[in-house]
């Protein structure tokens, strides 16, 4: 799914669906952790500096 789509979704809806990996359009940090945020359980994005990010911190 790409990463802005999550935010559209309403929580009844996140929580209908599987487990959400996101991928396409995570391309800064602030994407991964918002895209995190929203309910993505994993995040795909070609910026290295994103791939040993921790959003739980």
């Amino acid at each position: 799914m790409p990463a802005p789509m999550l935010s559209h979704l309403s929580a009844q809806d996140r929580k209908a669906l599987p487990p959400i990996a996101v991928s396409s359009r995570a391309c800064n940090n602030r994407d991964v952790f918002d895209t995190k945020k929203n309910g993505a359980v994993a995040v795909s994005t070609r910026d290295s500096e994103g791939w040993m990010l921790n959003p739980e911190r």
